[in-house]
């Protein structure tokens, strides 16, 4: 639902989202058959979840990825993603860009960040971090100190110590972590990330390539250890 928000929102060349009862028509048909788009983004998410892609800190049940929310139930679960969504009027809502990771690219940074944070098993140093998105031609090393900065101020990153005085430079006692939004948002990031290989989300590749960026971060920390 967040992803269809965030989506539509984008595409319209503005900041308003779908109503409340738009995003429940998706949800509920009167034909009786899922909205396409639902069906091709509920496929992708039970396959992140079979995977292991996902945080998966709360066991989730398989028939969850099966609810279709009723109009009521729609709205409350906007009013919740504030202050990502903002409600300009009774019946609006609109998205604040400073709040939402809207960007392909970015998500793909944040989901490689979380692969090589669980490939190392523990605290992550940023060097480490930063040479593996550099590795994978996600950044630029000189824009890693910026991009991580920008990730902890809307809660997608943890750093420890503060990034504030970074200055451009990442100390190697710098620890980063993902943040509570990441995690609360993990979905959503990994299916916009997905977006990054292809748009078409019967493109096989986009798949295929998400899994190969998990093996990768497994293999790059396993050579950093051997160094």
């Amino acid at each position: 639902m967040y992803y269809i928000c965030i989506d539509r929102a984008m595409k319209s060349g503005g900041l308003k989202i779908p109503s409340s009862r738009e995003v429940a028509q998706m949800f509920n048909q009167q034909t009786g058959a899922m909205h396409a788009e639902i069906a091709a983004l509920r496929a992708d998410l039970k396959w992140m979840y079979v995977q292991g892609l996902l945080f998966k800190e709360l066991p989730i049940e398989a028939e969850l990825f099966l609810v279709s929310p009723k109009q009521p139930t729609v709205n409350k679960l906007l009013s919740n993603f504030e202050p990502d969504f903002v409600k300009v009027h009774p019946q609006e809502r609109e998205l604040e860009p400073s709040e939402v990771v809207d960007k392909a690219a970015t998500a793909m940074r944040l989901v490689a960040l979380k692969e090589i944070y669980h490939a190392h098993f523990c605290e992550l140093p940023a060097p480490l971090a930063r040479d593996f998105l550099v590795f994978q031609k996600l950044i630029q090393a000189d824009e890693f100190c910026g991009f991580a900065r920008s990730m902890a101020d809307i809660g997608y990153l943890r750093c420890d110590p503060s990034l504030a005085d970074c200055g451009g430079k990442v100390d190697r006692d710098l620890r980063l972590e993902p943040g509570k939004k990441f995690r609360s948002r993990d979905m959503y990031v990994e299916l916009r990330a997905l977006d990054y290989f292809s748009e078409d989300r019967l493109n096989p590749e986009r798949r295929a390539r998400r899994i190969q960026l998990k093996k990768k971060a497994t293999e790059f920390v396993t050579g950093q250890q051997q160094e």
